[in-house]
């Protein structure tokens, strides 16, 4: 099948049959004949579509597991729930099953998100509640489990193509990113400058570092983003056309066990993005009051249990100090249903990781600087991975504040030095396959007026 990007409607017949929408019929027809494997998604409330060939490929590098390895089997278990195999009538209809039906709430209005290799069939009214709703950083369990036969490499940049699209490249411009990481969209973004064109790249962590592009164009910043405008002074910069900021955990921190960052892996809280400041998750978790506990699983990781878990943890430190990430979920442990135990603990590491790293307070600080630092029709482009940094950056674009304000002149003018520019851009069904990090990604567009 050949690239087909975006997302289509559709509905389902009484029978629960699915009329395939013409684009789409026309790229599954080739591979129609071989059948296709319908199963339940692992991560969203939908079903996903593979042509039989694509999924025996997939299955071949599962059953290169061990079975014997508990967290195998489990994600084993999970990858395959629900399979069945279907056929695409000659119509071009689908009858999806019944237990699949019920299990991913299909009525009759359908979103298709499809891509190369497979094809998302959501319930219409579920689709638009996952694009809305709060995200978290999804995939940690297929990347830890599947090692180097899945996982992106640390370099894999999440929505190259819509980045570069919405920094709306000058080749003689200058342009920054805050968050270095890997590499991927500066080397992307390096190759659309000319000899007169810089980049400047910033990233507090050294492990970064290792990866820097050795180019007399680019300046590599060893600093937190929330700096932007003093180290741009410092360089002589006063202005630049486009700026790129590309939030959340890299899946380099996610693997490296000692950093603490991920649920999987046995480490030491730590959870600091910089390694040379002293407050790191320890501490959070050992010193914080109760109540500054609570606060922050309800705040920060969106938690409605946010009590029960601090006096939980509370309990626990009283008798045996928190050092390593396998404490922490024991110390939750009794209070996480164990049918959502994978996400619940992501809040709460995500709730921990931000209060150590103040991420939302340097987000703050970076956008209003970079509104500060661009130059009038200057693009800034934002990937955000949860709804908490996705609502201050749309609040600021929108409004030019982080109460979601909105504020006029006396000609009803806004008063915001942003625009809005196009749509809320998400990763295609192929980019979240080959990419898991890529799936809770929002891509949002500025520009300067």
């Amino acid at each position: 099948m050949q690239h087909l990007i975006g997302t289509y409607e559709c509905k389902a017949d009484a029978k629960g049959r699915v009329l395939m929408p013409i684009a789409i019929k026309k790229q599954l027809t080739p591979v129609a004949s071989g059948g296709f494997v319908l199963k339940r998604a692992v991560f969203n409330p939908c079903l996903e579509l593979y042509p039989m060939q694509e999924w025996m490929q997939l299955m071949e590098k599962v059953n290169t597991l061990n079975r014997f390895n508990k967290k195998n089997n489990d994600f084993i278990r999970r990858f395959t729930a629900g399979v069945k195999t279907v056929e695409m009538d000659a119509s071009g209809r689908l009858l999806i099953p019944k237990d699949l039906v019920k299990h991913a709430q299909i009525g009759k209005e359908i979103v298709l998100s499809s891509a190369v290799n497979i094809l998302e069939i959501w319930d219409k009214t579920l689709y638009e509640k996952a694009i809305d709703e709060a995200t978290l950083d999804f995939g940690a369990l297929a990347e830890e489990v599947m090692g180097d036969k899945m996982k992106t490499q640390y370099h894999n940049p999440v929505l190259l193509e819509d980045t570069l699209q919405g920094l709306d490249i000058r080749p003689e411009g200058i342009y920054v990113d805050v968050t270095f990481g890997g590499g991927g969209h500066s080397r992307a973004l390096l190759d659309q400058l000319n000899e007169q064109g810089r980049l400047f790249a910033f990233d507090q962590d050294q492990d970064a570092h290792e990866n820097r592009i050795e180019d007399s164009r680019v300046q590599l910043v060893a600093a937190n983003f929330s700096h932007l405008s003093h180290y741009l002074k410092y360089h002589g910069i006063s202005s630049v056309n486009g700026i790129l900021a590309d939030f959340g955990v890299s899946s380099h921190q996610f693997d490296q066990a000692s950093r603490g960052f991920s649920t999987r892996k046995e480490g030491r809280l730590d959870m600091r993005m910089n390694q040379s400041q002293t407050l790191d998750a320890q501490e959070v978790l050992n010193q914080y009051s109760e109540e500054a506990l609570s606060e922050l699983f309800f705040n920060y990781g969106e938690l409605r249990n946010a009590r029960k878990l601090a006096n939980k943890i509370v309990s626990f430190r009283s008798e045996d100090k928190l050092e390593t990430t396998s404490d922490l979920i024991r110390a939750v442990q009794p209070w996480v249903p164990q049918r959502i135990e994978n996400k619940v603990l992501a809040q709460i590491f995500q709730a921990v990781r931000i209060e150590v790293n103040d991420e939302l307070g340097v987000l703050k600080s970076f956008l209003e600087q970079a509104a500060a630092v661009l130059e009038p029709g200057g693009r800034l482009v934002c990937i955000s991975y949860h709804s908490l940094e996705d609502r201050l950056v749309k609040r600021f674009i929108q409004s030019g504040n982080f109460e979601g304000r909105e504020e006029k002149d006396f000609y009803g003018n806004s008063l915001s030095v942003l625009r809005k520019v196009g749509k809320l851009r998400v990763p295609t069904a192929h980019e979240v396959q080959h990419n898991s990090r890529a799936r809770s990604a929002k891509l949002r567009i500025a520009e300067k007026r």
